[in-house]
């Protein structure tokens, strides 16, 4: 393992990459369906676990702002970071204390925290554009970030609420397009890549810097998400012709299809293990889902 520490970032590079492939079970998951009105696409990755969720949905014009809904329905909607002009304003992570962690800006994206109804603007040292995808309890965030361009897929990072940034890239030389997602209280994040082949695959961050891929047999790919404190990973697997939901740990994942869904993408997850996301149905209307409590998911 390399170490280099500069400017008070802490880039780490682990040449080792564990593959991990799943095995599928098939199980039914209850859940509860919400729209909003003029919604033509939805991403719910946000979750906590008094069961407020956060995302974000796609407007007829093409814009895209974000959205809380409360447990008992109620629904907040649109939430724009207030320097965004260009009309996308993504929320992708709630914490136990109510922090959101996103991202705004068609070209040049800034990440951000939205607490009670303000928002700050949080970038990674140095970068030229940042996505803020993840907030954990301790108020660490994830996300990925661009020195180069604007496309801000290049590094992964963790910004602890105390302590220097961390900067990581994959292992493999020939991955590209790091997405990081969710990160929990043990600072474990999850994401994907695109391998060698075009191939999107996911992944596990152990806090040690170990890569375990998470990998859906048969799958044509593999995307994950979300994952609460006991390690359940949420995600997306497609088999060329639709997308299913998983959960699960690396090495024992359960697929699973809403109830007369013909497309389903898990997104989040809480510690009480339940999972957000989106569904289509075969009409091809998107709609967005809470599940019920999953016992396997569940870390309480």
């Amino acid at each position: 393992m390399l170490i280099s520490k500069s400017a008070g970032t802490r880039v780490v590079k682990l040449a080792l990459f564990i593959v991990v492939t799943a095995t599928i079970a098939a199980e039914p998951v209850s859940f509860t369906s919400f729209d909003i009105p003029g919604a033509t696409s939805y991403f719910v990755p946000g979750i906590n676990d008094e069961g407020l969720v956060t995302g974000s949905w796609l407007t007829a014009d093409g814009s895209e702002v974000g959205f809380t809904r409360f447990p008992d329905g109620r629904i907040s909607t649109p939430i724009l970071d207030p320097n965004d002009n260009s009309g996308l304003t993504v929320l992708r992570a709630i914490n136990d204390e109510g922090v959101i962690a996103g991202f705004y800006g068609a070209n040049v994206s800034h990440g951000f925290l939205l607490t009670e109804g303000k928002f700050r603007t949080m970038d990674f040292p140095g970068a030229v554009s940042t996505a803020l995808r993840g907030i954990n309890n301790l108020g660490d965030v994830s996300g990925t970030y661009s020195i180069v361009d604007l496309n801000a897929d290049e590094f992964g990072f963790i910004i602890p609420r105390r302590g220097p940034a961390i900067s990581f890239k994959l292992p493999d030389p020939t991955a590209t397009g790091i997405v990081v997602g969710g990160i929990n209280d043990l600072r474990q994040l999850v994401g994907y890549f695109t391998d060698a082949t075009s191939t999107l695959v996911g992944f596990l961050r152990q806090p040690s810097g170990q890569f375990v891929s998470v990998i859906v047999p048969e799958a044509a790919s593999t995307a994950v998400y979300g994952i609460n404190d006991c390690g359940i990973v949420v995600g997306v697997w497609g088999d060329g012709s639709t997308a299913h939901g998983f959960y699960g740990r690396p090495g024992n994942l359960h697929s699973f299809d809403l109830p007369g869904a013909a497309a389903t993408f898990a997104h989040g997850i809480n510690n009480e293990g339940r999972i957000v996301g989106r569904y289509a149905t075969p009409d091809g209307v998107p709609h967005a889902f809470v599940s019920g409590r999953l016992a396997a998911a569940s870390c309480l």
